[in-house]
Formats: structure tokens, sequence, C-alpha cells
């Protein structure tokens, strides 16, 4: 048998997809990499579920493109995972999924079929890949993640996995998504596993916020709000200036339209609880908290000062409320700054993830 790059070329044949070749990198497990699941047509198009692998595509034991985006900076995790140092980019080949299998659900006649696990990576809705990431791949969220969730219960069971046994799992933002799927009226995994987001954590804005949102990009590329021809030439604007737009323009773009085809309730702060709780199609969920995601806000808040900071929640709260809020995170006017960074990403992650999760924990645990 031929080793290549430290693993043997595992070739199967799939009953829907034909044959296609793997990567087993032991007598227990069998990778597939860049399975596609959508299709992209053109910029802004919805995307569409991959039926059929294209002709010529049977090999899947590399990693294939990631979503343009804004390069990591990777020193602070102790730099990128040995081999995985480049990354290729593609807006419309980066609808994929990464296969990993038991080698016995593989053989010939098996008929035992495997509870399905679908990790859904993190990155804030903005930045990752599927390889080489401390934030895991960029899943583009929406609707091309309901397909990944389509293609998973069209296709697995030729993997050997059983379709009736499908949990989702997702921290951060993944969180978020998996939370909004859950008041979709169509099932899409079994159980869920819910880390450190939820639906409100990033709600739906109407359609006006995302208009303003339209705008700033089109002023950011140059074209005029009144441009008839403006959607085309947005089309045409170069990949790289879309991606230093994502994070140029000062606009919480990464959250979902509160379409109504999409949410049949809008989820928001006050409902977003119950919604999951009626979500008829799920069996189980579990729900779970990261203890510092707030260190996610760091780089917003060290130019914060903690007398500027005390005096800005007393005109928000009131004295008698911001001093009762402070105290328990021992937030002083003339406290030392690293503490007060410090405290003060606790305070955030606890206000964006944490007290939303014990929401709806809570919520949960008083439905039984």
């Amino acid at each position: 048998m031929i080793i290549i790059n430290s693993f043997y070329p595992q070739q199967f044949e799939h009953p829907q997809l034909g044959p296609i070749i793997g990567r087993k990198r032991n007598e227990h497990v069998v990778q597939f990499r860049i399975i596609p699941y959508g299709h992209v047509a053109a910029r802004f198009r919805h995307a569409t579920l991959v039926s059929e692998l294209p002709p010529k595509q049977r090999t899947f034991t590399e990693h294939g493109h990631a979503c343009p985006q804004n390069e990591q900076c990777m020193e602070p995790f102790g730099g990128p995972i040995p081999g995985n140092e480049k990354r290729e980019y593609d807006e419309f080949f980066s609808l994929d999924l990464t296969i990993i299998t038991p080698g016995s659900a593989l053989k010939f006649g098996n008929t035992h079929k495997v509870p399905v696990m679908v990790y859904v990576h993190g990155g804030g809705f903005t930045v990752g890949a599927q390889y080489g990431g401390p934030n895991g791949p960029r899943r583009r969220s929406g609707k091309p993640q309901r397909l990944a969730f389509q293609c998973v219960q069209k296709f697995i069971s030729g993997f050997g996995g059983d379709i009736n046994r499908i949990t989702a799992l997702g921290e951060s933002a993944p969180s978020s998504s998996l939370a909004f799927h859950l008041s979709y009226n169509v099932p899409l995994f079994d159980r869920a596993i819910l880390q450190s987001g939820t639906a409100s954590a990033v709600s739906p804005k109407p359609l006006a916020n995302k208009d303003e949102e339209y705008q700033a990009l089109l002023k950011f590329c140059g074209i005029s709000v009144d441009d008839p021809q403006r959607l085309e030439k947005l089309i045409a604007v170069p990949t790289d200036k879309i991606v230093e737009a994502a994070t140029s323009i000062n606009k919480a773009a990464f959250s979902p339209l509160a379409d109504k085809s999409f949410f049949p309730i809008i989820p928001n702060y006050l409902n977003h609880a119950k919604i999951i709780s009626d979500c008829s199609w799920i069996a189980a969920i579990v729900t779970g908290d990261v203890v510092f995601e707030g260190c996610l806000f760091a780089h917003s808040i060290v130019d914060v000062r903690p007398e500027v900071f005390y005096q800005h929640v007393e005109n928000a709260l009131g004295v008698e409320n911001a001093n009762r809020v402070l105290e328990v995170y021992e937030i002083s006017r003339n406290m030392n700054e690293n503490l007060f960074w410090a405290r003060l990403c606790t305070l955030c992650g606890d206000a964006m993830f944490s007290g939303k999760t014990m929401s709806l924990s809570a919520h949960q645990f008083q439905r039984g």
C-alpha cells in the first residue's frame, strides 16, 4: 500500500456518490475532506444543494478553499498548525464538509449505523477556515448552513451514519446559528449542544438596518447609492475589497436579516428561550458556557478607562444600580487598569453570552 504524507489513500464506494478516495490515518479512522454540499452560481446568489459530485472530483484527501476573509494573527495562539500555514480562498468553492468516520462503518455489507456529530466551527461569523486556525472554519451562516445539514441527512447514511441520530454542536457564533435553526419548522438534526451562544446574542435585524449596511458597503466601494447599475458594479468589485469592507465598515453586518421565510418567529432576548423550548422536532438540547468568552472584546476595550466606564454605567443605570452591578465585578473608578480590562471582559462576556445562556438553561429546566 502506498503511503502519502503519513496517510493511506482509502477508496470507498458510496452508494449515492460513487467511488471516492479519503485519508486512512490508521486502522480505525477514515477522513474525507472537501465533500461539497452547496453550489454558489454567482456572488450574492443563494447556494443550492449539491445532488452529486463533480465528475472529475473523486479524491478527498486534502483541504480545499476557505471563504475569503482577513488573515488571522496566529502568533498569540502559537502559530498555525504545522502543514496548514497557507490558505487558499474562493468565494464560490468554500461550501464543503469534512467527514470523519470509523473504518468499520465503510465495510461492504455493514448494517450497523453509528451516531453522527455535526460540529459547526466558530469564528464570530467572520473568520476561520476548515483548517489551521483556533477559531475553526468559517461556515457561512443561515441558508448555506441549512444546506450542509440537508446534505448530511441525504448522504451520511452512505458513510455509515444514522440519519435518525444526528447531533449538532456549536460554540459561540455557531451556537447562535444552531439556535436560529431551532426556530425553523423543518427538522435539520435530532439533538443540539449549544455552548455560549443563543439566538439573542446576535439578534436578527430588520430590513431597514440591512439597507443601511448595504448603502455603507456601496459607499466604501465607491459606488453611488443612486446608481441604477449599483448592484452590477458591486458584483464586479474585487473580492479583496469586499473582505476589506467587512472589517472597515462599522456595522454589525454579520447579524442575520429578520426574514420571515427563515424565522417564522423573529428571536430576541425576551422570546428566544421559549422558541427553542417550543421546537417540536428536537429531541434533546444541552446548553453550556465558555468561562471567559469576553476576551473576544479585549481589542475593543483596550482604550477604555475605569473612571470613564464607571461614569457611563452610572449615567445608563443610575447610581444605585450601577453600584450594584459594578460591585459584583469588583470594578472601581481608580483601580489598576490591567485588572479593570480583565474584569470588563468578564462583564462583557456575561452580558453577551453567559447571561443569555443561563436564561435559556433556566427556561429549559423549568419546562422539564
